[in-house]
């Protein structure tokens, strides 16, 4: 049996604004080092300067910091440092005692250079920021606030991310799930998957792997979360026998190909054709496929960047929550098919490759239980000589009924070219972002980075860099004072030449025409791809030389499809630039 291991965790923040985040905490760590799933694995040693146990003492005629470092230790000597931030940085430190690094002219604040240390010494390091706020809304209170906002700007990836982990919460409640979460599934990959240690499994030992799996998924998925913006996709039953009845004699694509029929010209429909249904949030689509009759298999479908894998993510968190929470729940199973590379691989045996702890006794008792889901993301990163065989083992998959539901993404040319007749699903096809949406992305995402008045302001911006530049904004300007909506606006068949804003009457041009065909400048229809627009989210300006930005992304895209090819051994294929 191993030995537990002692899991340092450091917390870091300013005293002044951040107390009841610090007590929560500790009732987090508290709470999960006392479950038994965790406890007789890792001991968790939460180091803090205002620890009841053993609270830092303070010389007065000395430097707080070194007490702390002297009585609790450094940051970089723990496994894990967590930093929370509200509205202040807190103090500084003395520079002869901290010496900043070159380049750098202003002292460490405290909880600044702990974070630091964390980082210098390659340690996992989450920070936490309160989104709240402050209540003091004097001069230096904001003043204080823009320096917490500077400090996350400073050090944010193109992303979003806080290097190793940035974590906005808008709550202590929202704290806590986000630690507790994250918590979990860090500790179980570091510390007490199968690869880290022989102990023994506890008792009721399959319920404690889907528990850990569960917290790995959501660990890994929920820092995403905040990014999301509802997609909206077209759902279209599937014509052929083959949706519901699963013993015909001859598949529908043999007979049509027999009597010379034409499926994509004459429909194969019996009876009236099921009408597509369109969700504004495809979540909905697939928070209902397990509550379905017989037929509860669904196939993603939209071009590179559409959001398939995104939104696979986001219902698999939500999915896992659940299944935490209530251990009758469907078991989400989020699996990559791009690393099914092996002829000889089953696809059961890779589904319990890819799903660690998970043992294929389980995951075969989640099946006969009704709990199993299977979410297999992008079909069409099998290797192209593999992916006929594969798709035929998919189909034999999804045609056990004992399954919740199962859902694939895949390309959509890809699928309409070679899987469809291979595969009898219902297809759910992602729609292009609305302009509306376009903006809630940008907002969304950069006032994660830049916190709300700052992040608003820089999304609008952005916004309008996409949409056609001030000359569009102040025809957009116009149209608003004369009582036109921003949805309006952007979906009218016919645009107003002018409005009459006095009498709130509009002049429209007989020719249809959109804003964004009207303005040879916008990118709006690029910004329709959820991958293209976070690109033109990462530049800091959108270059006014077309050539130039489709040459970048060229570049962007290309690189991004010999990644993918790469894995699946396949990057030759890739032509080059």
């Amino acid at each position: 049996m191993a030995e537990t291991v002692t899991v340092r965790i450091f917390l870091a923040s300013p005293s002044a604004d951040t107390l009841e985040a610090r007590a929560r905490v500790a009732q987090v760590v508290d709470e999960i080092g006392a479950d038994p799933q965790y406890a007789p694995h890792v001991r968790l040693e939460l180091r803090r300067w205002d620890d009841p146990a053993r609270p830092v003492v303070c010389d007065r005629a000395g430097n707080p910091q070194q007490d702390i470092v002297r009585q609790i230790g450094s940051p970089g000597d723990c496994e894990l440092v967590i930093g929370i931030f509200a509205h202040t940085m807190g103090g500084r430190l003395p520079v002869d005692r901290f010496p900043v690094p070159e380049g750098r002219d202003e002292p460490w604040f405290c909880s600044e250079w702990e974070v630091e240390q964390g980082l210098i010494a390659r340690r996992a390091v989450w920070v936490f920021q309160d989104q709240r706020h402050p209540s003091d809304t004097s001069i230096d209170a904001i003043e204080r606030w823009l320096g917490v906002k500077r400090y996350i700007a400073r050090h944010n990836l193109p992303d979003g991310t806080l290097r190793e982990g940035f974590n906005p919460f808008k709550d202590l409640d929202d704290l806590a799930d986000r630690l507790r979460s994250g918590l979990r599934g860090w500790l179980h990959r570091e510390f007490i998957g199968p690869h880290k240690s022989d102990a023994p499994p506890p008792s009721d030992t399959r319920r404690q792997r889907e528990l850990a799996h569960l917290d790995h998924l959501i660990g890994h998925l929920s820092q995403h979360e905040p990014r999301y913006v509802p997609l909206s996709g077209e759902e279209t039953p599937e014509q052929r026998l083959e949706r519901v009845l699963k013993d015909l004699v001859m598949p529908s694509d043999f007979v049509f190909d027999a009597f010379g029929v034409d499926e994509s010209t004459f429909g194969c429909h019996h009876g009236p054709a099921a009408r597509s249904v369109v969700y504004q949030d495809v979540l909905e689509a697939y928070r209902a496929l397990p509550m379905r009759g017989a037929v509860r298999r669904l196939a993603v479908l939209g071009e590179p960047g559409a959001g398939k894998t995104f939104s696979l993510g986001r219902i698999a968190c939500e999915l896992a929550r659940k299944a935490r929470e209530e251990a009758r729940q469907p078991v989400p199973l989020l699996v990559a098919l791009g690393s099914w590379t092996d002829p000889n691989e089953t696809l059961d045996a890779f589904i319990v490759r890819r799903s660690p702890p998970l043992q294929a006794d389980d995951v075969q008792a989640l099946r006969r239980e009704g709990r199993l889901m299977l979410l297999l993301d992008a079909v069409n990163e099998i290797p192209p000589g593999q992916r006929a065989t594969k798709a035929q083992a998919i189909a034999e998959l999804a045609g056990d009924e004992r399954i919740a539901a199962l859902v694939l993404s895949c390309r959509q040319r890809d699928f309409e070219a070679e899987l469809k007749s291979r595969l009898a699903f219902d297809t759910l096809r992602l729609l292009p972002l609305r302009p509306l949406q376009v903006r809630d992305f940008l907002r969304q995402s950069l006032v994660l980075v830049a916190g709300e008045g700052e992040g608003e302001r820089r999304a609008e911006e952005k916004f309008w860099q996409i949409a056609g530049g001030e000359a569009m904004r102040e025809v957009w300007r116009m149209h608003k004072r004369a009582g036109t909506t921003f949805e309006q606006f952007w979906t009218a068949k016919d645009v107003p030449k002018e409005p009459d804003v006095n009498r709130s009457i509009y002049w429209w041009s007989q020719e249809p025409c959109w804003p964004w065909q009207c303005n040879a400048r916008s990118l709006i229809r690029l910004a329709e791809n959820p991958f293209l627009l976070t690109v033109m989210m990462q530049l800091p300006a959108i270059p006014p030389n077309r050539a130039q930005l489709f040459a970048g992304f060229l570049k962007v895209l290309h690189v991004r499809e010999r990644k993918t090819r790469d894995q699946r051994g396949d990057g030759a294929s890739v032509p080059t630039l």
